[in-house]
């Protein structure tokens, strides 16, 4: 577990990143009409990462897809976005291969 140190180091790192977002976004974040864990969880799949952010490649087929499809379903609008930007990103690779 972190120590209280770490934790506060990241929990003021996350709220100097916040600077960035509008205030409309903040706002909907917290009311909850929007979901940021569920876009953070897009964004790091979009970026190979599972949500602990380990690197697990961005092919279709790849652990991302598999990690997505465990925690939203594999129905999901995650799981097709980065089905379909892995299959694209990377055409060049067989079949199969991360």
């Amino acid at each position: 577990m972190a120590n209280d140190t770490t934790t506060r180091d990241a929990t003021a790192a996350a709220a100097d990143s916040l600077q960035v977002f509008q205030s409309e976004t903040l706002a909907a974040a917290a009311t909850g009409q929007i979901d940021l864990n569920d876009l953070a969880r897009r964004e790091l799949a979009q970026r190979g990462l599972n949500s602990a952010g380990v690197w697990v490649g961005n092919r279709g087929d790849c652990l991302v897809c598999a990690v997505l499809a465990r925690e939203l379903g594999p129905e999901s609008d995650a799981v097709a976005s980065a089905n379909a930007m892995a299959g694209a990103a990377h055409p060049e690779r067989e079949e199969g291969v991360n």
